[in-house]
């Protein structure tokens, strides 16, 4: 019954919509109404300025972050359910991301390609299979979910940074 429970809990971590929370707190706006429209830190970059995008940045990592630290700390048995990925390839897909960001100035992109290398870098670095096939759905997820931001790539119009 443990693992429903956390699951419940992870998703309701992850609905936290920091980027509109700050955004709000901050400067008293919905960033949702600006830029681009994403709730992410790159928006908010643009929108509110670099302290509290960052607070952005922070906040939608632990995101991430807080339902496997508490999972690991309240089961009995964390390698039960796969929660994570392997930390090289978390970290090869940001060091991808800020190199293709911090070149092209287009976060989309940066993070377009970070979803890319994710699955590769997974099993590069020889992840257990499942979180190969993790990195994998994820890795489609952010491609799909990146539609707006492809279409305004090809069209030229996506905003930079």
């Amino acid at each position: 019954m443990i693992v429903p429970i956390f699951c419940f809990l992870a998703y309701l971590i992850g609905a936290i919509p920091f980027g509109v929370l700050i955004g709000k707190w901050t400067r008293g706006i919905d960033i949702r109404e600006h830029g681009s429209g994403n709730i992410g830190a790159a928006n908010a970059f643009r929108i509110l300025g670099p302290g509290p995008a960052i607070l952005v940045l922070l906040a939608d990592g632990m995101k991430g972050i807080a339902p496997v630290v508490l999972f690991r700390t309240f089961c009995k048995n964390p390698g039960l359910v796969f929660l994570c990925l392997s930390w090289k390839a978390t970290l090869a897909g940001f060091g991808v991301w800020a190199l293709v960001t911090g070149v092209s100035r287009v976060t989309a992109l940066g993070s377009i390609s970070a979803a890319l290398i994710l699955p590769v870098s997974a099993w590069f670095f020889q992840a257990p299979p499942e979180t190969v096939v993790f990195a994998v759905a994820a890795c489609g997820l952010a491609v799909y979910k990146h539609r707006p931001n492809i279409k305004r790539l090809l069209e030229g119009k996506e905003l930079k940074v």
